[in-house]
């Protein structure tokens, strides 16, 4: 039987008016397109055989051994103690499984593996660390909606996002009835930042009577790939200590800048900012990260969280591929064969990226009038394409969304066609 739209009951027309606004559409267009052909080569006359898919996702980055008998020690209950898997992955699964508490609000929390990014962020930052200012999260997406939830009261209030963004930013704050404040890079100079536009942009919205709650930094972009400078960074830091704005920075695990320690090596007054770090890692098929809040009212965030109902936990196998992560084998500490395996793998998946990327952009940059900048530290490049004059008098120009230029994700060119001349006969 087949039900008329208008008594369907979960439909997009069914959602709030923030969440019919909502773009989150990251690679779906490609993805589509992709999908279709594929279904298409078997028996069709294509010039190619097959696809070659270039997003990180589809990398096939493998999870080191250890870590993946960590988490078939913990899953399987017992084989810790069994032949299945190595002493030292055995000795870290029991450790592990001793140290699971569960939260009255946080679901199952591996009390050593906080422990563990704690002494990481600690020797990083070279200073003490209080354990309750970390959360164990899984990926950055449930860090950065459960901040957005707790800030945003409606439209008024604002979030500053650098311009190109990663579509999750946006999203999120639409879907919180919040606005998007962007801030954006310099094009001209490799996507760097611009504390000019920085400045402009934050002086429009208060003239639009938008309190300006937060502003996020992603280091290394998340889609030009460029990283920010040291020097960059402190100008961030002046600029929300200055404006009282809380300051969430998006990283790696492992960043070579990472901004808090920046932050407490400048101050005069500085090292007091309101700072939330979201530091995430992709293992394979896991997501996994931390937040860590920097002079925050720990007291009033936790009660905030269980008035709301908020849960800030990451799953049992996400907290252990993060200890993991920022606790590897150690010499002297696990075995060496268990040590020489892990950085062998650890080093193979390093140069396989690096490599992919470095092959991705000089053949970018071999196509005429294609021009990639940056790259240096993530996961994505943001190329440019320079159009002839010619071009451009012959072109159509389609925005995929020309009504809501802050969320513009990509543009389509398509050449008109040129009319035929009737010939005389």
């Amino acid at each position: 039987m087949c039900i008329r739209d208008s008594l369907k009951r979960l439909a997009r027309t069914s959602a709030g008016e923030e969440t019919k606004l909502v773009d989150y559409e990251v690679h779906s267009y490609t993805s589509q397109q992709a999908e279709e052909l594929a279904q298409k080569l078997h028996g069709t006359a294509f010039a190619f055989e097959r696809l070659l898919y270039c997003g990180p996702q589809f990398c096939d980055r493998p999870v080191p051994s250890f870590e993946r008998e960590v988490i078939s020690a913990v899953a399987n209950g017992g084989l810790h103690e069994s032949q299945g898997v190595s002493e030292d992955a055995g000795e870290r699964a029991k450790k592990l499984v001793e140290s699971m508490r569960r939260s009255d609000f946080m679901g199952v929390e591996i009390q050593a593996a906080k422990q563990s990014v704690k002494e990481f962020i600690e020797k990083e930052e070279g200073c003490e660390m209080d354990v309750r200012q970390i959360f164990l999260v899984e990926g950055k997406n449930e860090a950065l909606d459960a901040l957005l939830s707790l800030l945003i009261q409606g439209r008024e209030d604002g979030v500053m996002v650098p311009i190109p963004q990663y579509p999750l930013y946006g999203a999120l704050i639409e879907l919180r009835k919040g606005a998007a404040i962007p801030y954006y890079l310099d094009e001209n100079r490799g996507w760097a930042f611009d504390i000019k536009s920085l400045r402009f942009n934050y002086r429009r919205a208060k003239k639009q009577n938008i309190n300006i709650r937060a502003m996020i930094v992603s280091n290394p972009n998340n889609l030009t790939g460029q990283a920010i400078p040291p020097n960059d960074l402190q100008e961030i830091i002046k600029f929300c200590h200055k404006n009282k704005i809380l300051l969430i920075a998006d990283e790696p695990l492992h960043s070579s800048n990472p901004l808090n320690k920046i932050m407490k090596n400048m101050g005069k007054g500085y090292e007091r900012q309101e700072l939330v770090l979201i530091r995430s890692v992709e293992r394979g098929e896991y997501k996994t990260g931390c937040m860590i809040l920097e002079n925050i009212d720990m007291e009033e965030f936790v009660k905030v969280l269980r008035v709301k109902g908020i849960t800030l936990c990451a799953s049992v196998v996400a907290q252990i591929v993060l200890e993991v992560a920022v606790n590897p084998p150690k010499a002297g500490l696990n075995s060496d064969g268990v040590v020489e395996k892990y950085n062998k793998e650890k080093e193979a998946i390093s140069i396989e990226t690096k490599e992919r990327s470095k092959f991705l952009i000089e053949k970018l940059n071999s196509i005429p009038r294609v021009k990639v900048d940056g790259g240096e530290e993530a996961m994505c490049i943001f190329p440019r394409v320079f159009l002839t004059e010619a071009a451009i008098k012959l072109s159509l120009i389609h925005i995929s969304e020309p009504t809501r230029p802050l969320y513009i994700s990509y543009a389509v060119f398509c050449l008109k066609k040129k009319k035929k001349k009737n010939k005389k006969k």
